[in-house]
């Protein structure tokens, strides 16, 4: 199996592969910590000027690509 398609399999969950599978459960368990973590390090402030603070740096389309990197 092709490595983009073994990932499309892990990540969507399609074919024969479910989440009783290790693999599948490592995948799913890692990508939610990183969600968490993007989520937690997040401004969520009303009148933010940034998303990530790591990013505050950037303005214009690098502000929008360096944002859309973390996502």
């Amino acid at each position: 199996m092709l490595q983009t398609a073994k990932w499309r399999t892990i990540l969507t969950g399609s074919g024969s592969r479910g989440t009783d599978e290790p693999e599948v459960r490592l995948t799913i368990g890692r990508i939610a910590a990183e969600a968490s973590n993007c989520w937690d390090s997040m401004n969520k402030d009303k009148n933010r000027n940034y998303l990530w603070s790591d990013v505050s740096d950037a303005s214009g389309t690098a502000a929008v690509s360096s944002e859309l990197t973390v996502l």
